[in-house]
């Protein structure tokens, strides 16, 4: 029999042999293929393109209403050239060392140039209903609240009367959140002197008090590079124009005066607008850190200005580095905040991958991964800026028409 043959003892050595020559073969298949596939990258879509050559907007440092809002309780005795200094020293520590390795330095600036007083502002909680109603009920403890924080106050009006607004900031994701917390606080105290005004019968005063706040934040939320400034300054502008509807609504005959000043504040480009705005500021941040991750392999430990404060390698993606197509990644997140914007959802922005995830398509694997783990719901953004608008044409429509 065949078993018993002399060639028998040989067969199974040479089977094995050749199972092991085609689990490598095949091992080096799977390893290949996704090298392959990621060899030649795509070329960057023309609206990819654009959005990574977005321009936004700048402002001299004297004209910068953004540098006000974010230092207006500095102790510095200068608030707006502190603030300068703060970004300028950003814009270093970006070309000296970009990414995680930059956030304690980041810190250290922001805490050396925009150390805050020492003052407790109140937490005005009361103004969610109805604005007015609580700010006229309130009217005599507002006024000494006023009077104790004038100075303060006084940079608030000064950062209105700015003419421009950019938040001309490098894009990192790792700089510090500014303090948003005194403008609120502050401007609620403001309005609340537009109440009081419009009670005692000073109505071009007030209106012309409301139009500088309304003026500002109108130009706060075109300005914004970032989601987080834009939210901040499109709650401000809702808050706004609930106030001017309580006025009309309890001093109609002031109905002139708000057309005259409030009527050109309630048009122009919409919050939503403006929201598409952002996001591509979004985009950009995404786009310098995969820029930052795919060139760290190669980048070293950089010197700082800083004293204490040198960076180290940043760490790459290593092998990773062969799995991710830059031009097709950007592609990809640029696509998807579209649909998320469209949608109010980033949920669905890898429709166009299902099959992919299905299949295992191996092409560009890590980009899909990276859109699936910054998936973000962008409903509420979406949700305000459309509320917000909203209100603003039924109060167009309410000074053209004279009825609510």
């Amino acid at each position: 029999m065949s078993f018993l043959s002399a060639s028998a003892p040989w067969s199974f050595p040479l089977r094995l042999h050749r199972l092991v020559w085609w689990a490598l073969a095949l091992l080096l298949l799977i390893v290949a293929l996704p090298l392959l596939l990621n060899w030649l990258d795509e070329p960057l879509e023309p609206a990819t393109e654009a959005w990574l050559d977005y321009r936004f907007p700048v402002a001299l440092p004297e004209r910068n209403g953004y540098l006000a809002l974010i230092s207006l309780d500095a102790e510095h005795e200068r608030p707006l050239q502190a603030a300068a200094a703060t970004l300028a020293a950003y814009r270093t520590i970006a070309a000296e060392q970009p990414g995680w390795a930059g956030a304690a330095r980041y810190q250290a600036v922001q805490e050396h140039w925009l150390r805050p007083l020492d003052v407790a502002l109140p937490s005005l909680k009361f103004c969610e209903a109805d604005c007015y109603d609580s700010l006229r009920e309130r009217s005599a403890m507002l006024a000494l609240l006023r009077r104790d924080h004038a100075e303060l106050l006084q940079r608030y009006r000064a950062m209105l009367a700015l003419p421009e607004f950019a938040e001309d900031l490098p894009f990192e994701d790792d700089l510090p959140l500014p303090r948003y917390a005194p403008a609120q606080q502050l401007g609620l105290l403001y309005l609340s002197e537009v109440v009081e005004a419009l009670e005692q019968g000073q109505v071009e005063y007030a209106y012309d008090l409301w139009a500088a706040y309304q003026g500002f934040w109108r130009r706060a939320a075109a300005g914004s590079r970032t989601m987080v400034n834009l939210m901040v300054a499109s709650s401000a502008l809702g808050r706004g124009q609930a106030l001017l509807a309580a006025m009309l609504k309890r001093h109609p005959a002031s109905l002139p005066q708000a057309r005259r000043l409030a009527l050109p504040l309630l048009g122009g480009e919409s919050v939503r607008a403006m929201l598409g705005r952002s996001l591509i500021g979004e985009f950009r941040l995404h786009a310098n850190g995969l820029d930052r991750l795919l060139a760290a392999d190669t980048a070293e430990g950089a010197e700082s200005a800083y004293p204490g404060l040198e960076a180290p390698a940043e760490p790459g993606l290593g092998l990773g580095a062969w799995l991710i197509r830059r031009n097709g990644t950007l592609n990809l997140i640029r696509r998807a905040y579209e649909r998320g914007l469209a949608a109010g959802s980033a949920r669905d922005v890898l429709a166009d991958y299902r099959a992919a995830w299905d299949l295992l398509t191996l092409g560009n694997p890590l980009s899909q991964l990276l859109v699936c783990m910054s998936d973000t719901d962008y409903s509420s953004f979406v949700r305000r800026a459309e509320r917000v608008d909203g209100e603003a044409a039924a109060l167009r429509q309410w000074l053209v028409t004279g009825r609510p």
